[in-house]
């Protein structure tokens, strides 16, 4: 490209790559400066459901599909073209936890990016259960495998991002073959809940959570209209699925355990 005088016009340099954290799901969760962001930007890129909610908008909408490293490679092209437009990559929660941030400072470097927070659905989740999420520790199951159940024993309480290959239901029916529970039946605050000693090896991960009592609490579809709680023992857990869009908290704490019992809205649980 040249100018008027005959000589190379300089290219222009792409504005900062955006990192938006689209917090929880529902768009009253996401921080006004997200949405602003959002507002100036030519390009949306990231997954199709954070991209729906812009289909009717000016935006140019680039859907992550296949590979990782196709994406993040036509991201880049995009941003490269002459049009040099304002690019923002979307991504669920907050980009710091579990989310494409590492794969795209590995790529562009973490001078071309700026990260914009979001809310967590873990977060969120912890805020519903009135636990200081600072006390748990907070775990990925995404497409990976992770020694949970030793987290388990080790802290206070876990939360869990699940995906559909380790989910509710698995979790649930990994617990009932790591403790046994005298009862099926959700634990009231009146109940004492108590519990059988299933048969372990002691150097299992197990071992330790032989005969205790465990609680799941699972939020699906956490901040939406038809949002759902469920707290139970891992066999209530394993029988009232399906669940979709989900976390879930397990503890083996009793005061923890103690904690959810009397949360204002769990007796109306099944």
């Amino acid at each position: 490209m040249t100018n008027n005088s005959g000589q190379d016009a300089p290219l222009s340099t792409p504005p900062p790559l955006q990192v938006v954290g689209m917090g929880p799901g529902h768009p009253r969760y996401l921080l006004p400066e997200a949405r602003e962001i959002i507002e100036n930007c030519q390009v949306l890129a990231g997954a199709p459901r954070l991209l729906a909610p812009y289909e009717k908008g000016p935006w140019e909408l680039m859907p992550m599909k296949g590979p990782v490293t196709d994406f993040l490679k036509q991201v880049e092209d995009r941003r490269q073209a002459p049009d040099t437009p304002a690019v923002a990559v979307l991504v669920s929660g907050d980009p710091g936890f579990h989310s494409l941030l590492p794969r795209l400072t590995s790529h562009f470097g973490p001078e071309k990016l700026r990260v914009v927070p979001g809310i967590s659905s873990l977060q969120l989740f912890c805020s519903r259960l009135r636990l200081p999420w600072s006390d748990g520790r907070c775990l990925s199951l995404h497409g990976r495998q992770t020694d949970w159940q030793t987290a388990l024993r080790q802290h206070p309480f876990i939360c869990l991002l699940t995906d559909p290959q380790q989910g509710p239901e698995q979790l649930a029916a990994a617990l009932q073959k790591m403790t046994s529970w005298a009862s099926s039946d959700s634990c009231d605050s009146s109940d004492s809940c108590d519990s059988s000693v299933s048969s372990v090896s002691s150097d299992s991960p197990a071992a330790q959570l032989s005969g205790q009592k465990v609680m799941m609490a699972v939020g699906q579809r956490l901040s939406y209209d038809d949002e759902r709680i469920l707290l139970g023992s891992p066999a209530v857990i394993a029988g009232s699925g399906p669940y979709s869009l989900n976390v879930v908290v397990i503890s083996c704490d009793q005061a923890v355990i103690r904690h959810l019992q009397h949360l204002p809205w769990y007796r109306s649980n099944p």
